[in-house]
């Protein structure tokens, strides 16, 4: 006898999971308000005014190679709380980085 394997294959294709750039007066990212999981945000300044120092924000990698997005779940970036919803094949809504439990993906201000 075969044996079949079947895997779910929901793991948001139909909208993948991305970050809302910081909110913050005067700043910006140079890639835009909105980056791809895996990416990251150059900060800007409007106004005339220069950015200080070095820093870079984050937008967490998803782990969506992987099977029913268990890797997303197993690894803890954020990404399962912030994509689950009724339509397993989109992303719920965007992570907003720079605030709550995001913060330790960096902000600038």
């Amino acid at each position: 006898p075969r044996q079949l394997a079947a895997r779910a294959a929901w793991c948001w294709t139909n909208q993948p999971p991305k970050c809302a750039a910081p909110v913050t007066l005067h700043g910006s990212c140079k890639e835009g308000s909105t980056l791809s999981a895996g990416t990251t945000c150059t900060p800007q300044c409007s106004n005339g005014m220069v950015p200080v120092g070095t820093c870079t924000v984050e937008c967490p990698r998803s782990m969506t190679e992987t099977p029913s997005c268990n890797g997303d779940y197993s690894a803890n970036n954020g990404w399962w709380d912030t994509c689950l919803g009724s339509d397993k094949t989109k992303c719920a809504r965007n992570m907003q980085l720079g605030s709550g439990a995001f913060q330790n993906q960096g902000s600038f201000v």
